[in-house]
Formats: structure tokens, sequence, C-alpha cells
């Protein structure tokens, strides 16, 4: 019976450099797909490796439990490295995205697409904590005022009020009747 010989230009993983087996190694410490981690092993050495056997050489990882000490320790070294240093990553960083927002937002309108101008900017509030929206939580009722607005001082409601009356947020009357009246003493009347 003749052994089959796998085709000249595929290499079982027992064959790999050393140069190989690291990079193989730090790309699953990245937590990088083992398909991806294949196709990058073809384009950047020449050599086939199937996504499973990539699996070899992740500790984490039932085909990996046998992975010598020093590639286990370039694994937890790289995995270590990697999710600490996640800020060099510029799309973990709140800026780089909001400026990308940015860009997006103002390619959008240059093109007309207002809808998707108006998703960037909602996606950059998202972003930002929800910093810009114009949602109101109103729970209190018209006899009842709602705990956010039955603590503030006078002074308080009073620039609200203007603040209200500034702006075109002209206030529903349910809302406004939640807002408890201001009472003013004759002396701080006088005094303004």
């Amino acid at each position: 019976m003749s052994a089959k010989s796998a085709p000249p230009n595929r290499r079982s993983p027992g064959f790999l450099s050393e140069v190989v087996k690291r990079f193989v190694i730090t790309q699953c410490a990245r937590w990088e797909r083992p398909t991806a981690i294949a196709r990058m092993v073809k384009e950047q050495f020449g050599v086939n490796m199937s996504p499973q056997a990539t699996e070899g050489y992740d500790p984490t990882k039932r085909l990996g439990r046998n992975l010598s000490m020093p590639h286990r320790k370039l694994f937890n070294a790289e995995r270590e490295r990697f999710t600490h240093e996640i800020d060099a990553i510029p799309i973990a960083n709140a800026a780089y995205r909001i400026a990308k927002l940015q860009q997006y937002s103002e390619r959008a309108e240059d093109e007309g697409d207002l809808k998707l101008a108006a998703q960037m900017l909602e996606q950059a509030a998202r972003d930002l904590g929800e910093l810009f929206t114009n949602r109101v939580n109103v729970t209190g009722t018209a006899a009842q005022p709602t705990d956010d607005l039955k603590d503030l001082t006078d002074d308080e409601l009073e620039n609200l009020q203007a603040l209200l009356q500034r702006t075109d947020l002209s206030p529903s009357p349910s809302f406004l009747a939640t807002v408890p009246p201001i009472s003013v003493t004759a002396a701080e009347a006088t005094s303004k």
C-alpha cells in the first residue's frame, strides 16, 4: 500500500518554521479568527494552513492544550500586551470615532443624504454617552410633579422656565402642570 503524499506546497503545522509558528501564536492571542490567520499565513509566508490547524497554536483551545511552554509564554505575553494596549487601536479611542463620524456626516451632507448624516449625529451622541438627545423622562402626573422637578429650588425653576421661553421648545401643558409653582416672598419680589 503506497502512502499518499501531501501536495508539494502544503506543509503540515509540525513543519512550520519558528517564524510562522510565532506569527500564528501572536494572531491567536489577539483573538483573530482561524480563517483569517490561515489566509494571512498563506499571503505572508506562502504556506497553506487550515483554519483548524491554527487552533493548535492557541492554548485556550482543545487542539492547543499541549502547546510547548515557550510558545504558551509567548501567547500569554501577547494576550496581556494586546488587552492592555487597546488604546493603540484608533477605533477604541472616542475622539477618533467622533472625528470619523464627523467626516462621514459631512460627506453624507455633501452628497445630500441627510438621513445618513442624522444617523451619524445620533451615533456620535451615543458614543458620548447620549449627551445630546432630546429625550425627556417625565414620570410624574399633573397632580404629582416628578422627583426631578419637585426638588429644584425656586431659582432653578425660574432658570428652567426662562430657558424654555428663550428656546423654541414649547413645553406641553401637561409638562408645565408638573412644574411646581414658584413661590416668591414680598421681599424677594421687591429686590428684583
